[in-house]
């Protein structure tokens, strides 16, 4: 297993003959102060890890991490305490900052205190609700594409709420003030129905 040659053709574990000096042995220690290994080629490591070098390029390779020659950095696990980052970030799952990263999908909190947004589902919600229908709404804000293929708004709850879809405007509240300094309403129809009605006016 042990090799000193000089001059002998040997394959090297990078699998490139050389017929220069050959040092070959089970264990090898350099030690010094100042150890100098000039090359413009070198190898060192087996298949499953190694530091390699040519043409001006420098591979790094282990069970975790991958410095490819063209410069790529590939990595398992990563962890520092401050990070900066610039350029294009791609990520099919992980967290940022309190955000869940899915495949077309971000999520944060939970209850009352979550959001969504969605790609995939086309649906941007806040709150607990998770249903466009009117007397099922769970509170928060919700918009985007129903499960019968219709773009709808909805904000409030079911005691309480506004509603938008192809057909139109929902408004429900115990309370509702409009309060402008010019109102107009330019419908066909118009209906108003209370127990007791009060209009007031200053012209009138």
């Amino acid at each position: 297993n042990n090799l000193i040659s000089f001059g002998q053709t040997t394959t090297g574990g990078d699998g490139q003959a050389t017929s220069s000096f050959v040092l070959k042995s089970d264990n090898v220690y350099l030690s010094g102060s100042k150890v100098n290994i000039l090359g413009e080629r070198f190898f060192l490591g087996g298949s499953g890890q190694y530091v390699s070098g040519s043409g001006g390029n420098i591979e790094i390779s282990s069970s975790k991490f991958h410095i490819r020659p063209d410069g790529d950095v590939v990595m398992n696990n990563i962890t520092a305490s401050n990070a900066n980052l610039s350029g294009k970030i791609t990520s099919d799952t992980g967290e940022i900052g309190g955000w869940t990263i899915e495949s077309g999908k971000l999520t944060a909190g939970s209850g009352n205190s979550s959001v969504t947004m969605s790609a995939t589902d086309q649906i941007i919600a806040m709150g607990s609700g998770s249903t466009f229908n009117k007397s099922d709404l769970g509170g928060g804000l919700r918009m985007g594409l129903d499960t019968d293929g219709t773009f709808k708004f909805a904000v409030g709850s079911a005691a309480s709420y506004l509603y938008a879809d192809s057909t139109g405007v929902s408004i429900k509240s115990d309370s509702f003030d409009v309060t402008a300094s010019v109102a107009e309403i330019d419908v066909d129809i118009f209906k108003m129905s209370a127990n007791n009605l009060f209009i007031s006016s200053s012209g009138g």
